[in-house]
Formats: C-alpha cells, sequence, structure tokens
C-alpha cells in the first residue's frame, strides 16, 4: 500500500528520476559510515600498535558456570535475533 502512496505509478521518466536520486542518497547512506569505519580502525591501529599491552594477564582461572546472568543475557539475545528474523509487513 506505501507503493501507491510514494507514487509508484507514474511515467518511465517520473521513475529514472525517482531512482537515481534515491541510488544517490542510498549510496552516501552507505558509503560515508564504511569510510568513517576504516578511518577509526586505521586511526586505532596507528595509535595502539600494540593493544595486548593494556590487558592485565590473568592468573585465576575458575571453571564456566551457567549463571543467571549468562541465561538471561543468552535469552535477549535470541530474543533479539528472532525479532529479524520475522518478515516485516
Amino acid at each position: 500500500m506505501t507503493f501507491w502512496k510514494k507514487g509508484f505509478r507514474g511515467n518511465e521518466v517520473g521513475r529514472k528520476q525517482r531512482s537515481e536520486k534515491k541510488i544517490w542518497k542510498e549510496k552516501i547512506q552507505r558509503e560515508y559510515p564504511a569510510l568513517i569505519t576504516i578511518g577509526l580502525v586505521v586511526y586505532s591501529k596507528i595509535r595502539y600498535p600494540h593493544p595486548e599491552m593494556f590487558e592485565k594477564a590473568e592468573e585465576d582461572h575458575r571453571e564456566f558456570r551457567f549463571e543467571k546472568p549468562f541465561v538471561f543475557y543468552m535469552a535477549a539475545i535470541c530474543m533479539f535475533a528472532f525479532g529479524f528474523h520475522t518478515p516485516c509487513g
């Protein structure tokens, strides 16, 4: 139904002009975050060339047990993933 409200029907020229504008917008929305992310990764690699130096060595190794916060966290992650799986509309 939204296609009809946004002017899905029309002549070929109108569709082509709208699609070029839409393609340009999508290209900008897709490329800028990617460039920013790559820039941040390169900056952090230059700024901190050896990140393992920041980690303290753990001497106390505990046995893994399913504790209540971990179970709650895993259930929340599963619900979040199922939310993306459901079809929209």
